[in-house]
């Protein structure tokens, strides 16, 4: 909203694109967003970026993986003690149709061991998927994620 139309243009033309979206909140704004490199959506790559940059008020040790592993891996630290890596998969609900896809993401992640990751949910950015989703894993929405991220940090 700090943007003023000639930047606005300026950007769309350096690759960005104007959508409305809901970030971590329960309501919608127009942003500016870099389309991404890869095929995910741009509400994907939104959140991705939401929660990383939430998660960097906390942690330095925040990865984003566009194309493999989980969407976000970080390190929870309490003082000086380590407590842990934990990952989260983003989901649009577009995949919620393609069950064995599902299926086997959780089961990857439920195995996994560079890093062994102390816990990972499933972040829905409807909350209207999160039923299927808690059918497989732990699940929380999009609006939840500020708290969640907080709770682990304390």
């Amino acid at each position: 909203k700090e943007l003023n139309p000639n930047q606005i243009e300026f950007l769309k033309e350096k690759g960005f694109v104007q959508v409305r979206l809901c970030g971590l909140e329960a309501y919608s704004q127009w942003f500016v967003v870099k389309k991404p490199e890869t095929n995910e959506s741009i509400e994907h790559y939104f959140i991705i970026q939401a929660i990383t940059d939430e998660l960097k008020k906390y942690t330095q040790n925040v990865t984003a993986y566009p194309t493999f592993g989980p969407d976000i891996v970080f390190q929870v630290k309490r003082g000086e003690e380590a407590s842990g890596w934990y990952a989260i998969e983003v989901e649009t609900g577009k995949r919620a149709k393609n069950h064995a896809d599902l299926e086997a993401k959780t089961d990857k992640n439920n195995r996994n061991d560079k890093p062994k990751y102390t816990q990972w949910w499933f972040v829905v950015t409807d909350k209207y998927y999160k039923p299927e989703y808690e059918k497989l894993h732990q699940t929380i929405t999009r609006t939840e994620v500020k708290e969640k991220i907080a709770s682990l940090f304390r």
